[in-house]
Order: C-alpha cells, then structure tokens, then sequence
C-alpha cells in the first residue's frame, strides 16, 4: 500500500505476500513529488522510454520522440497539476490533471503513465491519488478520462472512485465527481518497494 494524505514523509515497506516469507528482491526507493516547468526533460525522457503499444494507448496515436518532445515543452503548467514518481534519477511516472479554463477549473482530464518495469505494484493508484489531492486543492470539482479497451489498470482505478464508465466510439470514459469521491484502500503490491520523500 502506498501512503495515504499526510503521510508522504514516512517510509513505507510493502512486503511480497504471494506464497513466499522470503522476498528476495532488492527494494526500489521511489522519490514522488509535484511536477512542474523544472521537470521537462524528465518528462520528455520517461515518454520516449514508452514502447510503441504504450504511446498508442497513452496518447491514442502513434508518436515519434520529436512529438513526444514537442508535447511536454508546450505544457501550460498554469493550467495543469501532475505528480511524478522518480527512482534513482529516472522519472518512472507521472500522473496529470489538465484543464481549458484560465481560472478556477471545473473539470479536468486525467493521464497517466507508468514505465514498464513499475507496473502492477499499485504506483499508478498512488500517483492518481496524490494528483486528485492537487487538483483538489486546485479547485477541480470533476474528473474525466479516456482510455482505450484493454487498459485494465486505469479502469479499475477510476472504478475505486466510483466513476461512471461507459463505452465510446473506439474508447472508454470514465468520469467523477471529486468532491465526493472516496478512494478504495490501495491493495498491497507483489513487489518490496520504499518510498521516500523528495
């Protein structure tokens, strides 16, 4: 389980609990922070670390390095929260709120991404979390997001805020309130991991 609201300072073991009393693997220490403009060139790497399949799901086309650049340097960090997750010196995700309004936003559109060798350990669950925190405290009152079929994890994230999802023409949607949502406990990863704050 990653830590819940006032607790990013504690350092939390998650302990392996499939068939084994042993975890012989080494502990990663993730480092999660807000992002922001100083973040860039993080931002850009850990996208063009994305594999072909996962830019497609990511950004619903495909994208050369040179677009996936193009992306992140046009960021209106005004009109947007994101929270990231590095381990070492490796951005490994980012999960983001992004809005049209130029003030108090209303509803924001969340993104995720995590890279490969960080999946299925609940990181995604945790970013989504700390960044639905941020656009709390930013004003954001709904949350929407868009995702192709076969994206398990984002559906059964959103699911855990009690979202309304249905299909469109080539995606799914899901959408919820914020001020309302109560997130389900994070389950316990399969893998030993450390948080640390920045």
């Amino acid at each position: 389980m990653f830590p819940r609201k006032n607790s990013m300072a504690e350092h939390l073991a998650i302990q392996r609990t499939e068939n084994t009393f042993f975890d012989p693997s080494p502990v990663t220490v993730f480092r999660p922070r807000s992002a922001g403009p100083q973040d860039t060139r993080a931002l850009i790497n850990h996208f063009q670390r994305l594999n072909v399949v996962d830019r497609y799901n990511r950004f619903f086309s495909p994208q050369s390095d040179e677009g996936l650049q193009r992306y992140v340097e046009t960021f209106d960090w005004t009109r947007m929260v994101a929270t990231v997750v590095f381990s070492e010196d490796k951005l490994v995700g980012v999960a983001e709120l992004g809005w049209d309004e130029k003030d108090v936003p209303q509803q924001a559109e969340l993104a995720l991404s995590v890279n490969l060798g960080f999946r299925h350990s609940g990181l995604a669950t945790w970013l989504v979390s700390e960044v639905l925190q941020a656009g709390r405290r930013a004003g954001v009152h709904k949350i929407y997001a868009s995702w192709l079929g076969g994206n398990d994890a984002i559906s059964k994230i959103l699911q855990g805020y009690g979202a309304t999802i249905s299909p469109s023409a080539n995606h799914w949607i899901g959408s919820f309130c914020l001020t309302s949502a109560a997130p389900k406990r994070a389950q316990r990863s399969n893998t030993s991991t450390l948080l640390s704050p920045v």
